[in-house]
């Protein structure tokens, strides 16, 4: 459930902002709302120097590997100044590596010229033998005037480095190349120092890692006096008073009431209005918590007047995953791995649960469906073909028919359960019959799909269940909290749009299909990959290892696809589909309360 909150403005004596802020900051309830006025008491100079210090320790505490070690008792000084040590370290590691990979590649480049050295050069110069250099095939040795002193310098494949000395002018038909800068020895000397600083600064960057502990509780420490700088800028000064306003929830205004009686603060307390920002804190059942892990990886949040349907999502999520995935095989290996890590003493817990219970359901749809690693005919045995439900076989001829239908009733089902939810939470204004209309159109809606996709027939309730959910819909969508007929007349001016709307409602129920499609085809890849194995056979010791390879290599894909489903459809099913019918946009502002928080 989404937790009810209260506007509170606390206010004090102006002369103890600080021990105000602080007070605020040991209960750590109120969610802070930014004042539309800036605070000029605070140091907006110190402000800007504690993001930066902030986005100096976080990037050195990232650089550092976790280590048991720890060094107490450093202050803010030492700790910045190993941060910045640290990354000063860092960035010259770093230019140390890009410079020895352009000297490495610099020696394999001059290999032709093997221990050439450019410095003797000017020695031969100096006697009048001017050297020269080419390139050339040993096809090529005959284009070279035969009065011409040539040596072989180097030799890389067939390609010939020559020098010649004393040679005026080019020799035609070979390529004349410049003298390197620097011969190999010299890049092996320097190779060798960037090589040596390299290695003392990574020891060194291994020494400070024993310091991680200090620069994390630094970093806790500039993040808290983050937070109170901005909670300080959010405080209004009226003459010798100074108040603060935000939200607390409702269960935690006992523990607010008695801090400030005990502080003597002044505490308004009074319910929101209707254009606060009222921040969202859901209170999980036990239930709905094994549903968090997937909500905060989506990183979305309801608004404050809309719902928590983690309870519902969750019970709907198992069963678009367990259809989605749709092989028992696959199932069985998910429901030991997340047994091994859950009894493995892993946290948090939450996760593995969730897979338990989602491999678990996938098992049960895998075994009434005959599912198994996509091995075919196992249905047919008489120990998993016990566990088939008639029509859901995949040998069934009409097992397709019988998926889909399954997948329209779910849809049906949830997005009806929307639109009843829904009037619930608007009972008893007269706009909670325009839901129940709503709700009889999706029935209606259901009939339809199957119409159009399966071509079943369509029953005379569809024509009731539609016209009834019309006629409630024109008379009360409208409707404010007296029946007037003004209002009918804007419904019916808004039919075009209600007509579309129930356009949508048909391509979301529709849309379930792809819990259907999405499941076919993770069988038939499987199916595909054991034909593949069966292909190269077992007879020998070479062929069974390779088949085995294909084996597994294909079933990982298929599970790393089908998990990839799951985020594309599974969990879009209760995002968009599910949650536009119950009016949640996500557009929630997670509570935050002021008060002191770990890294």
């Amino acid at each position: 459930m989404i937790v009810p909150m209260q506007k509170v403005t606390i206010l004090g004596c102006a002369a103890w902002q600080e021990q105000l802020l602080g007070a605020i900051r040991d209960i750590g309830v109120v969610h802070i709302l930014p004042s539309d006025f800036q605070n000029k008491t605070i140091n907006e100079d110190e402000l800007a120097r504690v993001k930066e210090n902030i986005n100096l320790l976080e990037e050195a505490v990232g650089l550092m590997p976790q280590s048991s070690g720890n060094i107490p008792g450093r202050s803010k000084a030492d700790s910045l100044g190993c941060a910045k040590h640290l990354l000063t370290i860092h960035q010259r590691r770093k230019t140390l590596n890009k410079e020895i990979s352009e000297l490495e590649d610099e020696y394999n480049r001059l290999s032709i010229w093997g221990r050439f050295s450019p410095e003797r050069l000017g020695i031969l110069s100096d006697k009048g033998l001017l050297p020269r250099f080419f390139i050339a095939a040993a096809h090529d040795l005959d284009k070279i005037p035969a009065a011409t002193i040539v040596f072989q310098a180097g030799r890389q494949g067939h390609r010939l480095l020559l020098v010649t000395l004393g040679l005026d002018k080019a020799i035609d038909g070979l390529q004349e190349i410049a003298p390197p800068a620097r011969g190999r020895a010299a890049i092996e000397i320097s190779l060798a120092e960037k090589k040596k600083i390299l290695s003392a600064d990574n020891l060194e960057i291994e020494a400070l890692t024993r310091y991680r502990p200090a620069l994390s509780r630094c970093l806790k420490e500039q993040r808290e006096r983050l937070a109170f700088l901005d909670a300080g800028r959010a405080m209004s000064h009226q003459r010798d008073i100074c108040y603060l306003s935000g939200f607390c929830p409702r269960p935690r205004l006992p523990d607010l009431r008695e801090a400030a009686k005990r502080q003597k603060w002044g505490l308004l307390i009074e319910k929101p209005s209707e254009n606060d920002p009222v921040p969202t804190l859901i209170q999980y059942s036990p239930w709905s918590r094994i549903f968090k892990p997937v909500m905060d990886f989506m990183g979305v949040i309801p608004g404050y007047k809309e719902f928590d349907c983690n309870g519902p999502s969750l019970f709907f999520f198992i069963i678009f995953f367990a259809m989605l995935i749709g092989d028992a095989g696959y199932g069985l290996l998910l429901f030991i791995i997340s047994l091994f890590f859950l009894y493995q003493g892993r946290r948090p817990k939450e996760p593995f649960v969730l897979l338990i219970i989602l491999a678990s359901a996938t098992i049960l749809w895998g075994a009434f469906t005959g599912t198994w690693f996509g091995i075919e005919g196992l249905e047919h045995t008489s120990v998993f073909g016990r566990m088939v439900l008639p029509g859901l076989g995949a040998s069934a001829p009409d097992s397709a028919a019988s998926v889909m239908l399954i997948c329209f009733l779910i849809g049906a089902v949830q997005l009806t359960l929307a639109h009843l939810w829904l009037a619930g939470r608007k009972f008893p204004r007269l706009v909670a019959l325009a839901d129940i209309g709503w709700a009889m159109i999706m029935g209606a809606i259901y009939f339809i799909a199957l119409f159009l996709v399966l071509n079943k027939s369509m029953p005379p309730l569809t024509f009731l269940l539609l016209s009834g959910g019309v006629v409630l819909i024109m008379l009360f969508s409208e409707q404010a909290d007296t029946f007037s007929m003004g209002a009918v007349a804007q419904a019916l001016a808004r039919s075009p749009l209600t007509l579309l709307s129930g356009i949508n409602s048909l391509s979301d129920l529709i849309s379930y299909i792809r819990l259907f499609a999405v499941g076919l085809a993770t069988r038939e890849v499987a199916l595909a990959v054991n034909h593949m194995a069966l292909n190269v056979g077992f007879e020998t010791i070479l062929s069974s290892l390779a088949a085995a390879a294909i084996l597994l290599a294909g079933h990982s894909l298929n599970i790393v696809l089908g998990a990839m489903a799951i985020l594309v459809h599974g969990v879009r099913l209760n995002l968009l589909e599910f949650s536009r019918h119950l009016e949640i946009n996500w557009s929630g502002i997670p509570y935050t309360p002021f008060g002191r928080k770990e890294v």
